[in-house]
């Protein structure tokens, strides 16, 4: 089964394909790009370093006993797990674009997507995005998953959150001297971009096999998403396991992983503005609780 891990750009999409790799590994689906060490019981891996201005050459944080513990017996149970699952599915260079070490893809390419689930086949291949789907391409996905051969997971955030965030991606590559959202420089150029990417996010809606995830549930109700992602992925293992490697061992470009920043970072007359702006949308998804 192929599946689509789906969001807007910093909206959390990177936490919750790591949430559905780490269920995937453990139940025998390696994916693409994973470090072999996952499956070497006894091999150091070092926790994720989060996205500041020193990333990636920034320290790796501190682990626990129990950190190391845990690695271990995911260690263990990915590689019981390999002996009875699927070998990665083999992507051609030209379909994935390097991503911080994940499978990805820039387009939605229609004649790409039957080679994709191809190499799929009886296993669980995940693929990380945040184009926009054409109509060509819906069309072509539609077939697929009425087949129960393709999904989407769509991950969705609070847009006003989404904008502070992109705000803060601008801030970290100018410190950095990377190019990466630097357009994003005011909150004001945030909003335009974020209503623009709703509108393209907008086209998953109705479609068949998709799952919507919300970042509040993925970042602080870990378990609830988790078992979410199982049931939809129709994998059983531990949550604790999966919970470990995605917030420790993954990179998931952390930032200050708040819940509803706008109510403490943006003054009442921001507040009520991006609220007017992205008001369908709040309304859409329960947002507006609290406001």
């Amino acid at each position: 089964m192929l599946v689509f891990s789906y969001g807007i750009p910093k909206s959390g999409s990177t936490l919750a394909f790591h949430l559905a790799t780490g269920i995937s590994l453990l139940g025998g689906h390696w994916q693409p790009k994973l470090d072999p060490a996952l499956r070497r019981p006894g091999l150091p891996i070092a926790a994720a370093i989060p996205f500041t201005k020193d990333f990636p050459k920034g320290p790796a944080p501190s682990q626990t006993v129990r950190d190391r513990l845990l690695t271990f017996q995911l260690q263990w149970a990915a590689r019981r797990a390999a002996r009875r699952g699927h070998g990665p599915a083999v992507l051609a260079p030209e379909w994935d674009a390097s991503n911080h070490g994940v499978p990805f893809v820039q387009t939605l390419d229609p004649a790409v997507l039957p080679r994709l689930v191809e190499a799929a086949g009886q296993g669980i291949l995940l693929i990380k995005t945040h184009a926009a789907p054409s109509e060509e391409w819906l069309a072509a996905y539609r077939g697929f998953a009425a087949q129960g051969l393709a999904r989407v997971h769509v991950n969705h955030r609070d847009p006003r959150d989404v904008c502070l965030a992109l705000v803060d991606a601008a801030r970290i590559s100018r410190e950095r001297g990377t190019p990466e959202f630097v357009e994003f420089a005011t909150l004001e150029a945030a909003a335009c971009g974020v209503q623009r990417y709703l509108a393209e996010a907008a086209r998953w809606n109705g479609m068949p096999g998709v799952l919507h995830l919300r970042y509040e549930t993925c970042a602080f109700q870990t378990d609830a998403a988790i078992d979410c992602l199982k049931a939809d992925l129709g994998v059983e293992c531990r949550s604790d396991l999966v919970r470990h490697y995605a917030l420790r061992l993954a990179y998931t470009q952390r930032n200050k992983a708040a819940p509803n920043r706008h109510r403490d970072e943006l003054d009442p007359g921001q507040r009520e503005r991006l609220t007017e702006m992205f008001g369908p949308y709040l309304r859409a998804w329960g947002y507006l609780a609290g406001r």
